[in-house]
C-alpha cells in the first residue's frame, strides 16, 4: 500500500514529535484570536496567521518531522472551519486550499532533496492522475469559451485538491500517539459544535430562524452532516478500541450528543448520512460489539419522536415545502443539461436552466425527465444539489466515472487491508474512518459537499485518517 520510504519506525509508533506542543499552542493560542472579537480588522488576522505559519515553515524546512506533525494538525482543524476564506482580487480560496498547495510542494520539494518523508500511495492514484488531467483540460475548453477564471476554477479546485490532504496527514501523523490525539481533539471540538446546536435547537424552536439556524458554525445541512460524520467515525473507532485507553462509553457518549445534533439541525442530507454510515458499519462483519450501533439508532429514533409534531412533519418527512420543490427543480434542470452534453459535459463553470415548467414533486420529475426542453446558459457554478450531478454536467460521464473509480479504489484496497490485518489495533479507525467516508459521499448525492471550502476538507481529512490508519496498523502488525 505505501512505499518502503513511508514505513514507519517503532519509535515513531509511539514517539510525539517533539517541538509539537510549542508549535501547538501558538497555533492554539492564534486560532482563539482568529475567531474571536480581538482580531476586528485585516492586519490582526494576518498577523495572527502568519505568526504560527511562519514558524511552522521555519521548523518545517529545519526539523521536517516535527514541522509536519504540527501541520497535520493544523491543516485538520481548518478542515473543521467554515471560514478563513479568503478573496483574492475576483478569486475566492480558502486557507485550507492555500496550505494543500503549499504543503504538497514543500513534501516533494523536501522528499526531491532527499529528505526522508512518508508519502502515501494512493488507491486508484493513477485514475486520480487521469481524473486531474482530465478536469485540467476541461479547465482550459472552459476558459476558451470565455468562461470567467474565478468562476471555472470555484468547483474544479474543490474536487481536485481537497483528497489531497491525505498526503499531509500520512506525512505528518507517524506516531499512534498522534492520531488518538487527533481523533480526540476532534471529538472535542465537534463535541462544543453539537451542544452549541443543541441549545440553538432549544433557543429558537417555534421560530422561523431556527429552520437556517448556523449553530454559530454553519449552515444548518453543512452543520448537520459534519456532526453526523464525526459520530459514525467515533462509534467505528470504539467499537474496537477507544484512543488513548479513554474510557469507551465516553467515545459513545460523545457520538450520542453528535447524533442528537444532527437529528437536531434537521437538516435531511444529515439523516441519510448517519443512515449510510451505520449500513456501512453493520456490514462489517468483523465489527465487535455490533449491538452497540443500535444505541445511536435508539436516540435518533427518540430524538424525533420528542421533537414537536410541527417540526417533525414539516422538515424532516416534507417533500412539498419550497426547499423540496427548489431541489425538484435545480435537479430537473441539471439532468437536462447533461442529456445535452453527456459524455465529455460542458466545461468547468457552465451552469444552465432548463425552461418552461419545473417538476414540483417526484412523480412530475420522472414523467418529464424525457421531455424536450430549451437550455438557458450562464456563466456561474452549477448548483443542482448534487455534486455528481454537477460533476457530470461540467466534465461529462468521462470525468464522472473517472472520480468515481478513484473512490471505488479507496473502498476496494480498504477491504483487503481488512481481510489481510483482521487483528490489527487499528482496525476501528480504519473501519470507522470508511464508514464516516462513504456516508460524507453518500451525502453528495443531495447537497454540495465535495467541493465547497465551507465543508469538503472533511472528505481530505477522513481519507487521510483512513490512509494514516492503514499505514499504522499494517506497521504494528508487520513489527
Amino acid at each position: 500500500m505505501f512505499t518502503s520510504s513511508s514505513s514507519p519506525s517503532q519509535s515513531d509508533l509511539h514517539r510525539p514529535a517533539g517541538a509539537f506542543l510549542i508549535l501547538g499552542f501558538v497555533w492554539t493560542i492564534s486560532l482563539l484570536v482568529l475567531i474571536s472579537p480581538l482580531a476586528s480588522n485585516l492586519a490582526l488576522k494576518v498577523f495572527f496567521l502568519a505568526v504560527p505559519v511562519g514558524l511552522s515553515i521555519f521548523v518545517t524546512i529545519s526539523r521536517p518531522r516535527d514541522g509536519f506533525v504540527i501541520w497535520a494538525f493544523g491543516v485538520s482543524l481548518l478542515a473543521t472551519q467554515t471560514g478563513f476564506q479568503l478573496d483574492i482580487g475576483p478569486y475566492r480560496t480558502s486557507a485550507l486550499e492555500l496550505a494543500i498547495v503549499f504543503l504538497i510542494s514543500l513534501i516533494f520539494l523536501l522528499r526531491h532533496r532527499g529528505t526522508s518523508i512518508p508519502l502515501a500511495h494512493y488507491p486508484g492514484r493513477r485514475l486520480f492522475v487521469f481524473f486531474a488531467t482530465y478536469a485540467s483540460v476541461m479547465l482550459v475548453f472552459s476558459l476558451i469559451l470565455d468562461t470567467p477564471l474565478s468562476v471555472a476554477l470555484s468547483q474544479f479546485k474543490g474536487f481536485l485538491f481537497y483528497p489531497l490532504l491525505g498526503y499531509i496527514l500520512v506525512a505528518g501523523l507517524r506516531s499512534r500517539r498522534s492520531l488518538d490525539w487527533l481523533v480526540m481533539i476532534l471529538a472535542g471540538w465537534y463535541l462544543a459544535v453539537g451542544l452549541n446546536g443543541i441549545y440553538q435547537f432549544a433557543v429558537n424552536q417555534g421560530q422561523e430562524i431556527f429552520f437556517r439556524t448556523s449553530a454559530g458554525y454553519a449552515p444548518s445541512n453543512i452543520f448537520g452532516v459534519t456532526v453526523a460524520i464525526i459520530a459514525v467515525l467515533l462509534i467505528g473507532i470504539n467499537s474496537h478500541q477507544s484512543p488513548l485507553r479513554m474510557p469507551r462509553w465516553l467515545g459513545y457518549l460523545v457520538a450520542l450528543v453528535l447524533i442528537a445534533a444532527a437529528v437536531t439541525s434537521l437538516s435531511r442530507t444529515a439523516v441519510i448520512a448517519l443512515v449510510a454510515g451505520f449500513l456501512f458499519l453493520f456490514l462489517q462483519r468483523r465489527i465487535r460489539h455490533g449491538y452497540l450501533l443500535l444505541i445511536p439508532i435508539a436516540l435518533a429514533v427518540i430524538t424525533l419522536v420528542i421533537l414537536p409534531d410541527d417540526i417533525f412533519t414539516y422538515r424532516i418527512f416534507q417533500l412539498t415545502d419550497s426547499s423540496s420543490t427548489r431541489r425538484f427543480s435545480y435537479l430537473y434542470s441539471g439532468v437536462q443539461a447533461w442529456r445535452a452534453n453527456w459524455l465529455v459535459g460542458w466545461g468547468w463553470g457552465r451552469s444552465f436552466v432548463a425552461t418552461g415548467a419545473a417538476p414540483s414533486n417526484m412523480v412530475d420529475f420522472w414523467h418529464s425527465l424525457w421531455n424536450d426542453v430549451s437550455l438557458v446558459s450562464r456563466h456561474a457554478q452549477p448548483w443542482y444539489h448534487n455534486d455528481y450531478l454537477n460533476l457530470a454536467v461540467q466534465i461529462g460521464l468521462v470525468g464522472l466515472l473517472l472520480y468515481l473509480a478513484f473512490w471505488q479504489q479507496v473502498f476496494a484496497r480498504t477491504r483487503r487491508w481488512l481481510r489481510e490485518f483482521p487483528d490489527s489495533p487499528l482496525v476501528g479507525y480504519v473501519q470507522g474512518s470508511a464508514a464516516a467516508l462513504f456516508a460524507f459521499l453518500v451525502g453528495a448525492n443531495f447537497d454540495h459537499l465535495l467541493w465547497r471550502p465551507d465543508a469538503a476538507g472533511i472528505v481530505g481529512l477522513l481519507l487521510g485518517l483512513l490512509l494514516v490508519s492503514m499505514r499504522l496498523g499494517e506497521s504494528e502488525v508487520n513489527g
